[in-house]
Parts: C-alpha cells; structure tokens; sequence
C-alpha cells in the first residue's frame, strides 16, 4: 500500500482538479481543513494510511457516482491498478501526463474531448496504460480496501493517526 499511498500524494492535486472540485470543495467532503489539503498536496506533511483511505474513498464515490467523468474512471484505474508495480519506473511520465490532463480540465474541457485527451496523454506509458481498456479497470470498487485490510498489520492503525494533519498555519 506504500507506493499507493505515494501516487495518491503525488497526485492529489491533479486528481482533484480532474474531479472538477477546489481544494475547499475536497477539504468539506473529507471533513477537514483547506489548509489540510494544501499541505498535503505541496507535500508539506506526508500522506498517511487513514488519509489515503479517506481520500481514496471520495474518489471512488466520485467515480460511482458520477458516471459522466469518464476520465476520473480512466485515470484512477492507471494510477491504482495498472501503474503501482512499475509507478517508480513511470513516476516522470505519469506525473507530466497527470499535470496536463489536469490543466486541460482546469482550463474547462470535459466529456469525450477530456477523456480523448487523457487516453492521448497516457498512451505513451506503454502496456500498463493498455490496461486501462478493460472494463474492470477504474471500476469503483472497495477491492482495494479489502486487499490492504488482509495485510496481518492492516488493522494496527496509530491511536493518534487522523486525517488532520498538524495545526493549521494561516499562509
């Protein structure tokens, strides 16, 4: 879960900006603070296991939910199902193609012309971006969740692990 919890951070901000959402508009669905989100999208605190699982899960009922964000679907299946066993190989291209397929949403392109763009920007990633065509790939799913809960350690969570990361500072 490690490298997961690592493109999860590596990513949120582009993540985020896919979904159509502001650092406010994902801080009020995690229940936490702008300044929370800042902080872990300019990677001023690490990102750890119980926020992975918070954020990993507003994502994932992004995806369920909203099924006209075909490139949230596309992006989540590359970065968590595909990307994971070779993501330090790929880090570079997959944080390039990430900041532009966000910055082509930021600037307001949606539906097929996003998802064509991403599928373009991707591609280049080679045979584990391929897999982003099968149907299962990006599928909102708790499989993950149940997959890290087997782990013999997974349900020794610090006590005082929280998605609150330190106290806010005013920037």
């Amino acid at each position: 879960m490690k490298t997961e919890i690592q493109i999860m951070q590596d990513n949120l901000c582009e993540l985020r900006k896919i979904s159509g959402w502001t650092a406010e508009n994902l801080a009020k669905k995690l229940g936490v603070t702008k300044q929370t989100i800042s902080n872990l999208e300019n990677q001023k605190v690490k990102l750890s296991r119980v926020q992975y699982i918070a954020i990993r899960s507003v994502f994932e009922c992004e995806v369920a939910m909203n099924k006209n964000n075909t490139t949230l679907r596309k992006v989540m299946g590359v970065l968590f199902t595909a990307m994971p066993p070779v993501y330090q190989e790929y880090k570079d291209e997959i944080r390039t193609a990430m900041i532009s397929i966000a910055s082509i949403a930021s600037a307001g392109l949606t539906g097929l012309q996003l998802h064509s763009s991403a599928t373009a920007l991707l591609a280049p990633l080679g045979s584990a971006a391929s897999q982003m065509g099968c149907s299962h790939i990006g599928e909102p799913s708790l499989v993950w969740l149940l997959e890290d809960l087997k782990d013999s350690d997974a349900l020794e969570i610090d006590n005082n692990e929280s998605l609150e990361d330190a106290p806010d500072e005013e920037s």
